[in-house]
Formats: C-alpha cells, structure tokens, sequence
C-alpha cells in the first residue's frame, strides 16, 4: 500500500477492510520513520472525517 494505496483510498473518500488488510501487510516492509509517516497521515485523515471508514474491524 504505502502512500499510494492510502491516496488512492482519499481520492475515492473511502476506507475499507482491503485498504486495511493492504496497509497491515506494506507496514511490515517499511522502516519506523515510514511506518510513522503513513500512520500520522492516516489518523490525521480519520480525525478530518473526510474519509467513510467502512472497516468491521481495526483500521490498520
């Protein structure tokens, strides 16, 4: 996923389980300062609700 996959998920203003499932498996392959990067980007993104979380479960 990286940040692409997360852009991708912010153009189309929606966050699902796959978004979710992609970004668990890519954070694995990323240094911390990545990791740190994407999670902060994210949550900000959460916390704007410009995102429809469609997650059953956790959201990364």
């Amino acid at each position: 996923m990286g940040l692409n996959g997360y852009e991708d998920a912010t153009r189309a203003r929606r966050w699902s389980d796959e978004d979710a499932l992609s970004l668990r498996r890519t954070l694995v392959d990323m240094t911390p300062a990545q990791r740190q990067e994407v999670i902060r980007r994210l949550i900000t993104t959460f916390n704007s609700n410009t995102l429809d979380v469609q997650t059953r479960g956790a959201s990364f």
